[in-house]
């Protein structure tokens, strides 16, 4: 028998590494909804063996499950075939539709491995083979019109350890669009790499944003400021930590 683990990611901005069964580029997506756009999305297959994929779409529950492109967006190939090491084009279509008002959508396009079976016949078919299935979604946000923020930030909490900075954002969203974050650490001493992203708020409703930011072994024993702004550079946090 030949038992399978899925493993499921959905990316936003972050490099896939070659660890997984296959990657994907680019990770993440913007389209304006006033007009049709095709693009494309690269998969390679990190594995000796030959791959097949199911390609299909998914809305994201956490944003806002009525905000979603789920019937505006085609995908062909639909089903993959990848040979070892080697790399697949799959193109995917947005179309405009009169039902969006303006503001923020997002969906997944959702790559999933198809597993080989083994046959019964097989002679090693009573061996307990494990493998690693790989799931992953790419986001693909739509605008249309003008983007509102407009939030109400409830708290914010950072605690602050030797090594990294742990950061809570509670706020409750009323604009059209999500909040995005980030942070930017400045210190007297000249190090690059000090800025990253926190995370990203549903379209509409109260949310929670929890991360942990590293902090450079240069500065362990250094007062830093921290700034925590959105999109627009907005700053909802600075303070000396």
């Amino acid at each position: 028998m030949k038992k399978f683990i899925y493993v499921i990611l959905f990316i936003t901005n972050i490099v896939v590494t070659y660890s997984l069964n296959f990657s994907v580029v680019p990770t993440r997506y913007e389209v304006e909804l006033t007009k049709v756009s095709t693009n494309e999305i690269y998969i390679t297959n990190n594995t000796t063996e030959p791959m097949r994929l199911e390609a299909y779409i998914e809305g994201d529950k956490r944003f806002g499950e009525s905000y979603n492109l789920n019937d505006d967006i085609v995908i062909f190939p639909k089903k993959i075939f990848i040979k070892p090491g080697g790399r697949q084009t799959v193109r995917f279509r947005v179309k405009p539709n009169s039902k969006y008002i303006d503001g923020e959508y997002k969906s997944y396009i959702v790559f999933k491995e198809v597993p080989y079976e083994i046959k019964n016949g097989d002679k090693n078919s009573n061996l307990t083979n494990v493998s690693l299935i790989t799931e992953i979604g790419v986001p693909i946000y739509g605008t249309k019109g003008e983007s509102v923020i407009t939030n109400k930030i409830d708290k914010i909490i950072v605690k602050r350890g030797q090594k990294n900075i742990l950061v809570q954002i509670n706020l409750e969203n009323t604009g059209n669009t999500s909040s995005k974050f980030s942070y930017e650490i400045v210190s007297k001493r000249s190090i690059t790499g000090l800025k990253g992203k926190i995370g990203m708020s549903a379209r509409e409703g109260k949310f929670s944003i929890n991360t942990e930011i590293p902090i450079p072994k240069e500065l362990y024993n250094q007062k830093i400021k921290l700034l925590i702004k959105d999109q627009n550079d907005k700053v909802y946090y600075s303070n000396t930590i």
